[in-house]
């Protein structure tokens, strides 16, 4: 017999005003993190629906993706961090069933790691030390005991978010017209783990799946958020996109709040993307000969005094060795601004972006979207003819994407053909380790915490504490030798030509990796006026003050 639980003092009640914003937010220290956990079932995931559930999403710490049919060793194509529970193959078709993904955002203010869940049906992540996120999907064809079976292996600690497509109808607990056996299943099991259920207080009565069916609106709530640390989660807030399509019968949901962390957990800022961004040309444009003629032009103008400042430093050398990390910045910035003038910048792609979308897709997704919004306010007759042209919309949005994704991928194989083979395999290569599982090492207070433990793990290895104490000579020294004297070098010659210095720039890769300066190998290889800096900067080199230990060493 399954107890009331429509009373408040029933811990499947949370604590809280009614409302779909939740509580007014209350006075709270420096010690928590704003998180917000985004769910959605996407009803067979394709590259189109992450897409376009990614631009409403920008806002979130991560989202739950239940239904996502997807079979290994696929991924999903985004830059958000992934973590994927595979689902199931069906038989005579190319696509699967079940599954459930979770994307992490790049600002996301924890660490994340997953945690064996030891069922088919559940994906568990950890943020930071103790808070634990499982996503269910139980499809309809479990029996109750099936259920009742998942739910008691899942490992619940104090701090444990539950969240997912349970197909489960609770009745009049969450303001549903409906409740079903699953639901006294659910119900009970919350009972007897302290569980409660957040639909209730913050979205009560407010429907997680709606679909057009025969004329008639179907509608539920089968997506929940269940949690046993209503105690710590401050200022909780949850959300049902209820006006937004996306192709699915099922809600975009988010539930909003302050998590207070545990006393000793290290902060996480976020850097922000004008700080951390890199700096982006249109350097395709260099062909021109206008153009390039305008730059070089510019640098020039620009770097005149740096070459009269290394002309100074060679006929009266400094009692103290030249400040080569400044002669670089001031370098670099020459570059940046004469680029500037002459190409100008361009913004970074947002980290959603894909190169089949474009200002099309994105035109007949906003058309979808206004004709569901249309659909979701109308009355009578004029309700089936909305349904009717959102339907068309989004068949004909699926259709253009369908076109655009095969000339992109059309285009890319074309430009390996074209390209170089080295180049084409490389980029074969990176396919195939995109599919291949990453093992790393992570630590549960983020990045930084991961790379001291591992350095003082390193330090104990290589110590030398286990070395037998009876040890063979040490080899001669050979301090002071260096491959070349610079002394012997012919004062009017520079230590090191243009065009070497050059054919090392071309062997730096394309893509630099993030560093101090925003320069590309693409973008120093189209720099002609540099060979008069490089006979000037030689003197320099041999007396130059080195960087501490543990500092970044930036590249002349």
């Amino acid at each position: 017999m399954v107890p009331d639980l429509s009373s408040p003092s029933s811990p499947l009640v949370s604590s809280g005003s009614h409302g779909s914003h939740g509580p007014s937010s209350p006075s709270f220290s420096s010690s928590s993190i704003p998180l917000t956990i985004g769910l959605w079932n996407a009803n067979g995931l394709q590259e189109s629906t992450a897409e376009d559930l990614l631009r409403h999403c920008q806002s979130f710490s991560l989202v739950f993706i239940t239904e996502t049919w997807l079979l290994p060793p696929h991924r999903i194509r985004t830059s958000w961090t992934q973590f994927n529970l595979y689902g199931s193959p069906v038989i005579n078709s190319y696509r699967g069933s079940q599954g459930v993904s979770a994307l992490v955002s790049p600002r996301c203010p924890m660490a994340v790691v997953q945690f064996p869940v030891h069922t088919k049906y559940a994906l568990g992540l950890r943020l930071g030390r103790s808070l634990r996120l499982i996503c269910l999907y139980l499809p309809p064809s479990l029996s109750n005991d099936e259920v009742s079976s998942v739910l008691v292996s899942l490992p619940l600690t104090d701090d444990t978010i539950i969240c997912g497509d349970l197909n489960a109808r609770l009745g009049a607990i969450t303001g549903d017209s409906v409740a079903n056996a699953r639901g006294s299943v659910l119900l009970r099991w919350c009972e007897e783990h302290g569980l409660s259920v957040l639909n209730s207080t913050l979205a009560p009565g407010v429907p997680t799946f709606l679909s057009f069916r025969g004329g008639q609106v179907k509608q539920s709530m089968i997506d929940y958020f269940l949690t046993n640390m209503t105690s710590v989660l401050r200022s909780p807030r949850m959300q049902v996109y209820s006006d937004l399509s996306l192709g699915s019968d099922h809600k975009l949901l988010s539930l909003s709040f302050d998590y207070a962390v545990p006393d000793g957990y290290p902060s996480q800022p976020v850097l922000s993307s004008s700080s951390s961004a890199r700096r982006l040309w249109n350097l395709s444009r260099l062909k021109e000969p206008d153009v390039c003629s305008l730059y070089v032009a510019t640098f020039q103008s620009l770097v005149s005094p740096l070459v009269d400042q290394l002309k100074s430093l060679k006929s009266s050398p400094p009692s103290a060795a030249p400040p080569i990390d400044a002669l670089n910045d001031t370098l670099n910035e020459a570059i940046y601004s004469a680029l500037d003038k002459s190409v100008g910048s361009r913004s970074s792609r947002p980290s959603q972006w894909k190169p089949f979308w474009n200002a099309h897709l994105q035109e007949l997704a906003d058309v979808r979207e206004h004709h569901y919004r249309k659909w979701r306010r109308a009355i009578g007759i004029d309700k089936a003819l909305w349904w009717d042209r959102h339907q068309v919309a989004q068949a004909r949005f699926r259709s253009a994407l369908k076109s655009a994704k095969r000339l992109s991928w059309r285009a890319f194989c074309d430009s390996l053909a074209r390209g170089e083979l080295a180049r084409a395999m490389s980029k074969v290569k990176v396919i195939r380790n995109r599919r291949r599982q990453q093992v790393g090492f992570t630590h549960p207070d983020g990045p930084a915490a991961g790379a001291n433990a591992m350095r003082q793990h390193l330090a104990s290895v290589y110590s030398g504490d286990g070395l037998p104490s009876r040890r063979p000579d040490p080899l001669p020294s050979v301090s002071g030798m260096v491959p070349f004297d610079l002394d012997s070098q012919d004062p009017g010659m520079p230590s090191f030509s243009a065009d070497s210095v050059g054919s090392l720039m071309r062997r730096l890769p394309l893509r630099k990796a993030p560093g101090p300066d925003h320069l590309l190998s693409a973008t120093s290889g189209r720099i002609p006026l540099l060979s008069g800096v490089k006979h000037r900067w030689s003197p320099s080199t041999k007396r130059v003050i080195l960087p501490r230990q543990g500092t970044i060493v930036q590249s002349p």
